[in-house]
């Protein structure tokens, strides 16, 4: 079969691979490719500034006829932020584009307009994914004008009602709720600014409510959870997957007494059953709901396996955040996986948070980014015997124990550490018990410990370790055994050694450059550029690396020590120019050891290729 011979619907997707210059190209290959390229390029419109806004609305325009003639290929609508779009142009923009499935309308783009008789929601009746937000009515209009749209657009799949500021969002009453789904009753995914008032003579009503089949993802905003939104939700949303609740206050307060309500929840007879993961956002103090709910997805058996608890834009004075979440965790310990922790969570000593996950028999990932935290590595493999990714962002990364010697081998494969200060025992802990460690990165870290006087190297054994990946990204090396890691004992220059070394290979552009000896070596320096300056590292060429190994093969036969003062002119915190890589023989060099790595990455970079490492924990088993 030829290409030209393939079916439309596959031309089409394959078209959304290239890049739009090629698509154009692709046009006038063949009249078979003509459509479906045509197609492809008109299927995603963003309209982000004024400029395009007015060339879509205004007559006058020389790209005017351009979206009148192809308004019917897009699918897809996106307005920029702060747009601000009239009436008027709105309405024109429902006429362009009267077979969109999905568009966004977000902050700032109307306000109490494109809800009089000028506008016609008919025209998007084809709607299948909307999210909106409306400037500028009152919470009573707001609702009224939603439920106008949504009347006009039942085969909505994916709604989100929501805004970007202010604490309060739209209250919703009982019959707000059944009327929303009413009006969409296909409705999979929703996301909501919802303070929910329900009075209580209104609580009768919930237990001979219809639910909804297909929603499985809920997305709410709220000042406080309440007892009875919740007694609401557990009735409403039996075949939900995910639900996220971002609270925005740390208040118990209840018009209603708890005892009278608490009743209610015995004429369940299922919690959430198919509830695969929680996102808790806001304050973890936000009431006795909350508490209920964990207690109901124990009893219940719900199969909850992930779990996110993301308090990093709220403020506390106390260690109760802490205390809830290790509340939560116990109660949904038998079937939790995943777990991820953000936020500044102070607990109370440090044995509190490995003992909650230790009754997680199931816990294979733990995301833990408190940077305020200091953690004993070995007490979390102790207890967390099943992990095998994990993420840490901590003030102090440590071991208790020097030596692994009597512990487990832990399967652990993956570790990622940001923020930490690092003293490098760790790593010859680490490389003797977790010897299926495949991947490490560390992140924004310091690391520090003695230079040893025979050598004058900073040894960073991990023998034992075979990895795939080994990523350095803005890691620094402090020749001290403080914490103070002082620019004086600044480390610059890096021999990265394995066992394995001829197969070895660098991400860097040299990728051909042999090991010297077994060791590849890096320097970090201060470039300055035509309009920057900024910190890099460089590979070193096999001249150099040569001058370097020699050097410090002959260093314990000499009368030398490791120098710490600022023997010529630094920048940024101890680093020198690139022509004075020389001088910081003086200061010794790190010996990173492993057994084997396969790739390598060391950047001056806090962060790089980002995606790599989410795919390699979304991926690995």
């Amino acid at each position: 079969m030829l290409i030209s011979d393939l079916p439309f619907e596959i031309i089409l997707h394959l078209a959304n691979f290239l890049p739009t210059k090629d698509r154009l190209t692709c046009t006038s290959v063949c009249r078979s490719w003509k459509v479906p390229l045509q197609e492809s390029l008109w299927r995603t419109v963003d309209i982000c500034n004024k400029t395009k806004l007015d060339a879509i609305c205004d007559i006058t325009s020389d790209q005017h006829d351009i979206f009148k003639i192809n308004g019917h290929r897009v699918h897809t609508l996106r307005l920029a932020d702060w747009l601000s779009v009239n009436d008027r142009q709105f309405y024109t923009i429902q006429n362009r584009f009267q077979y969109l499935n999905r568009l966004y309308v977000r902050i700032k783009v109307l306000g109490d307009i494109g809800f009089d008789d000028t506008t016609d929601w008919k025209l998007s009746r084809h709607l299948s994914q909307l999210e909106i937000y409306i400037e500028g009515l009152t919470p009573v209009a707001k609702v009224n004008t939603l439920f106008k749209i949504l009347s006009f657009s039942p085969s909505i799949i994916r709604l989100e009602y929501i805004k970007y500021y202010y604490p309060r969002g739209i209250t919703y009453t009982l019959e707000d709720f059944e009327k929303l789904h009413t009006l969409l009753p296909q409705l999979q995914y929703l996301s909501l600014d919802a303070e929910f008032d329900i009075p209580f003579e209104d609580l009768t009503k919930i237990s001979t409510i219809m639910p909804v089949n297909d929603l499985t993802v809920v997305k709410l905003r709220m000042t406080n959870l309440s007892l009875q939104s919740l007694y609401y939700f557990l009735h409403k949303y039996h075949k939900l997957r995910t639900l996220e609740l971002d609270i925005l206050s740390n208040s118990n307060r209840s018009h209603f007494d708890r005892n009278e309500i608490l009743p209610m929840f015995s004429s369940l007879n299922s919690v959430f059953p198919y509830l695969e993961k929680i996102i808790i956002k806001g304050p973890t103090t936000s009431g006795f709901a909350f508490i209920t709910l964990w207690k109901l997805i124990r009893q219940f058996d719900t199969p909850l396996k992930h779990l996110v608890y993301d308090i990093s834009s709220r403020v506390f004075t106390s260690d109760r955040p802490a205390g809830a979440i290790i509340e939560c965790i116990r109660y949904c310990s038998t079937t939790l996986e995943t777990i991820s922790i953000f936020g500044d969570v102070r607990f109370s000593y440090p044995h509190m948070l490995p003992l909650a996950l230790g009754l997680c028999h199931r816990l294979v990932a733990l995301n833990f980014g408190v940077n305020s935290n200091s953690i004993a590595l070995d007490d979390l493999l102790d207890h967390c015997t099943s992990l095998k990714r994990l993420r840490l962002s901590a003030r102090r990364l440590y071991t208790k124990s020097k030596s692994p010697n009597g512990a487990p081998i832990h399967k652990l494969q993956i570790l990622e550490t940001t923020h930490a200060m690092i003293e490098v025992s760790l790593f010859s802990y680490l490389s003797c018990r977790c010897k299926y460690l495949k991947y490490l990165r560390m992140a924004d870290a310091k690391v520090f410990g003695q230079v040893s006087r025979r050598t004058g190297s900073l040894c960073i054994d991990m023998f034992n370790s075979r990895f795939e990946l080994l990523q350095l990204n803005s890691v620094c090396f402090y020749g001290t055994n403080n914490f103070t890691c002082d620019e004086e004992a600044l480390i610059n220059l890096i021999a990265l050694t394995g066992s394995d070394s001829q197969q070895a290979h660098s991400t860097n552009r040299r990728d051909t450059l042999m090991p010297i000896n077994g060791s590849l070596w890096y320097h970090t320096h201060f470039h300055w550029g035509d309009k920057s300056e900024s910190e890099e590292v460089q590979m070193l060429e096999n001249k150099e690396a040569e001058r370097i190994h020699r050097h410090f093969r002959n260093f314990r036969y000499k009368n030398e020590k490791i120098s710490y003062q600022m023997e010529l002119q630094r920048y940024s915190h101890g680093i020198a120019s690139q022509q004075s890589w020389k001088n910081d023989f003086s200061r010794g060099y790190v010996a990173f050891c492993c057994g084997y790595v396969g790739k390598h990455v060391i950047s001056t970079l806090p962060f790089n290729d980002d995606s790599l490492w989410r795919k390699l924990h979304e991926t690995l088993h």
